[in-house]
């Protein structure tokens, strides 16, 4: 009878080693297909980007080829009219501060 219990313990031993050997193989398995399955993930969003970058290549070309230069008529007359001393925006505010320039009191008095 010591002899079934012996071999009984050897065989519970084979089981433990058995299910290690298994869940390490297992873990090896998923490890590699979660590798691969995001090889292919990444080669979708590519895939996706680059579809994304070629219409909009082609929508930019439709557009520069739709857009045409546009002449504005009478606006060399409105250049004329302004002050070319000043090339600063902020005299667009600060410089006239209410007060009439020189040159705008010369006009009102011809």
């Amino acid at each position: 009878m010591n002899h079934w219990l012996r071999a009984r313990v050897a065989l519970q031993g084979v089981t433990i080693v058995a299910l290690v050997a298994g869940s390490m193989q297992l873990k090896t398995f998923r490890e590699a297909e979660q590798a691969i399955s995001e090889t292919a993930a990444q080669a979708d969003v590519e895939r996706e980007f680059e579809k994304r970058l070629k219409e909009a290549e082609r929508a930019t070309s439709e557009e520069v080829g739709l857009v045409k230069p546009v002449k504005v008529r009478g606006l060399e007359s409105a250049i004329e009219g302004v002050d070319k001393r000043s090339t600063s925006w902020s005299s667009w505010f600060w410089s006239s501060s209410g007060k009439v320039r020189s040159d705008e009191a010369n006009r009102t008095k011809e």
